[in-house]
């Protein structure tokens, strides 16, 4: 700046001088040029010296700062989810704060899972677990973030049942009880498979019911006869087996007398008569996948096997050497045993 005294003598003029002043429109802003930049936008500004004022002005730009980048994320945003749900980050935005107050949106916020950038958000319920995000904006080098924790829970997909060398077919009347099927194992299968598992039957939260949904005695299963459906439920699912249960009279392949008792003639009206070394065997059906009976007489009443002779129950043994005519006789005996019958003579 300098003062024009006359067209020879023109001085330069210190910024310090006394008697220059700064005008800011009609304000002085000579002592508090800070004043000038307090406000965003062109500043003219004119220079007064001793009684004279300059006709033109200078034009100060004063540019905002921006002072940081803030993340914003919704109270309402959506953090619980499970295995395999979608995510959705709607509604997480950015501001651009000014330092003179202005903010404004910021255009991109970008997803971070440590230093990696997603560019699905599929991956983050592929696992259960917790995951936290970084929501990420940057505006002109000025970097805002925000973390958010996402809890992701695993849930059981499906369960099947392992029913392998559990013996599943009975006879009716059988004695059975859980502890027959404590073999069977459940196959758990998780959304997030990392967390599959197999438990027993008897496993904390697993329930066997029937068809009504009432718990399953396995006591009572052959009560009856038919096939008794079998519903196992974990964790909101369910897998069936089947009981088979057969009669009696058909359980038994076949019966027959496997060794003869040790004395098989008599006189008449002989007593103590002894079947000593008598023994039926029943063999069942193939399906059953059950040991043969082998009775011993001394076993037989407990086992359920009685004799008949004519048709009637033989009460005493000693009965039967009381016979007509006189000269040998052949007695005929049938052993009877779940439906079926075996014969011996004496």
């Amino acid at each position: 700046m300098y003062a024009v005294y006359d067209e020879y003598d023109r001085r330069e003029l210190a910024l310090n001088d006394e008697d220059l002043a700064f005008f800011m429109g009609e304000e002085n802003v000579t002592s508090n040029l800070s004043r000038i930049a307090e406000e965003v936008g062109n500043k003219a500004i004119r220079v007064r010296y001793k009684a004279f004022t300059t006709s033109e002005f200078f034009t100060i730009v004063v540019s905002d700062v921006l002072e940081s980048v803030t993340v914003n994320v919704p109270n309402t945003l959506k953090t619980d989810y499970r295995v395999g749900e979608a995510v959705s980050f709607a509604g997480v935005t950015a501001t651009a704060n000014y330092r003179s107050g202005r903010r404004e949106d910021v255009a991109e916020v970008k997803f971070y899972l440590g230093t990696d950038e997603l560019t699905s958000l599929a991956n983050l319920t592929q696992t259960a677990g917790n995951k936290v995000v970084t929501a990420k904006a940057t505006l002109n080098g000025v970097v805002g973030t925000k973390d958010i924790t996402l809890s992701v829970e695993n849930y059981v997909a499906s369960i099947s049942l392992v029913t392998t060398g559990v013996q599943l077919e009975y006879v009716a009347d059988d004695n059975i009880s859980a502890a027959d099927f404590a073999d069977i194992k459940v196959n758990v299968v998780y959304a997030d498979a990392s967390a599959n598992e197999q438990l027993a039957l008897s496993a904390n939260g697993i329930e066997c019911v029937n068809a009504n949904d009432v718990a399953i005695n396995f006591a009572n299963l052959t009560q009856t006869a038919g096939t008794k459906e079998i519903t196992v439920k974990y964790a909101g699912k369910t897998a069936n087996f089947s009981v088979i249960v057969i009669e009696k009279d058909s359980a038994l392949q076949s019966f027959s007398v496997t060794s003869q008792p040790t004395k098989t003639a008599y006189t008449a009206g002989e007593t103590s008569v002894s079947f000593a070394g008598l023994v039926v065997t029943g063999v069942y059906k193939p399906e059953l996948a059950r040991e043969d009976d082998v009775i011993a007489y001394a076993d037989f009443a407990a086992n359920g096997v009685r004799l008949f002779y004519n048709d009637e129950l033989v009460e005493s043994l000693d009965d039967l050497t009381k016979v007509t005519p006189i000269g040998p006789n052949t007695v005929t005996l049938s052993a009877n045993y779940l439906g079926k019958t075996a014969m011996f003579n004496l």
